[in-house]
Order: C-alpha cells, then sequence, then structure tokens
C-alpha cells in the first residue's frame, strides 16, 4: 500500500479536519463538506468552514459550490 498526492485542476479546497466527505458514484464525484482549519481567528478559536468542494473524478477537476 502507498499513498499517493494524484495532480488535479482548480483550486483545491484548504486543509481541514471534522469535514464531511461523500462519494456520489453515480455521478462519479467526491464532496467535500465543513469542517474546521488551523488557522486562528482575532477571538483565537479555530474558525468554522460552511463551504463546499466538489471534485469531478473523470477529469479530477475542483469545483466550489457557491
Amino acid at each position: 500500500i502507498k499513498w499517493i498526492e494524484p495532480e488535479t485542476q482548480g483550486a483545491m479546497p484548504p486543509g481541514r479536519y471534522m469535514h464531511a466527505m461523500c462519494h456520489f458514484p453515480s455521478i462519479n464525484i467526491l464532496a467535500i463538506y465543513g469542517g474546521k482549519t488551523e488557522t486562528l481567528t482575532k477571538q483565537q478559536r479555530l474558525p468554522v468552514l460552511g463551504d463546499m468542494y466538489i471534485l469531478e473524478l473523470d477529469n479530477m477537476c475542483w469545483i466550489r459550490v457557491t
């Protein structure tokens, strides 16, 4: 078993943890929602993210959902 970082297109989501990620095989995408980052705010709390990104697995292209 070996980890690789695949080449992707588009702006990938920032690093995060405690997020949700689902694979939708019928349309061959990964969807990533929310989570937390390591960036501290003025209140010195970790910000909670409310963004969503999709990775199209056919062409390895990231899309930010607005």
